[in-house]
């Protein structure tokens, strides 16, 4: 291949937008278009993903379940054994109390939940019906009674958890609460 002015040298041409190399290189061509289109495509499939990894951060199925356990003069209780378990699934999830009688149950499903609390030289104590809803913390304080592990304590949580940890209001509707609300009609 010679150049504009008809001299062979060592150096690279455009022939059509395309690069040719000199011969003595294997006249390798290459195509400046299909590169240009690969990196348009590898960035735009880069964008998406990114895209929508920000956008599964975002989607929560879940709630958590915190507390502190207490003897019954209002001391902590380390090491007890926390156990939740959703009425609808039967699926539990058991932590141990940290040595401030803290514990933490992250990622429950929404639902009904059934505390059960176990310590050496307290009686099992169950709390029914602690619910947990959608992005939520639910805060259960449990107090254990001193006496042998083979009696049980049972307390209903009839009344509402108060979410002590944040001023955020929320609630959580049924399918019937949300058929039964007022539409608004345009005209």
């Amino acid at each position: 291949m010679r150049s504009l002015n008809g001299s062979m040298s060592p150096a690279i041409w455009a022939v059509n937008g395309a690069v040719m190399l000199p011969a003595e290189e294997g006249a390798r061509r290459i195509k400046p278009l299909r590169m240009q289109k690969f990196i348009n495509q590898a960035s735009a499939a880069i964008m998406v993903l990114t895209a929508l990894s920000v956008c599964g951060f975002a989607q929560t199925t879940s709630g958590e379940l915190t507390g502190t356990v207490f003897d019954p003069a209002g001391a902590v209780v380390p090491g007890a054994s926390v156990t939740a378990t959703n009425e609808g699934t039967d699926f539990a999830s058991t932590v141990t109390t940290t040595t401030s009688g803290q514990y933490r149950l992250s990622n429950l499903l929404v639902g009904k939940y059934d505390l059960t609390v176990t310590a050496a030289g307290f009686t099992k104590s169950e709390l029914k019906g602690v619910d947990v809803n959608l992005s939520q913390l639910v805060t259960a304080n449990i107090t254990l009674q001193v006496g042998q592990s083979t009696q049980t304590v049972e307390v209903s949580a009839e009344a509402a958890v108060i979410d002590t940890t944040t001023a955020q209001l929320q609630n959580t509707y049924s399918e019937q609460q949300l058929a039964s609300l007022p539409m608004a009609s345009g005209g």
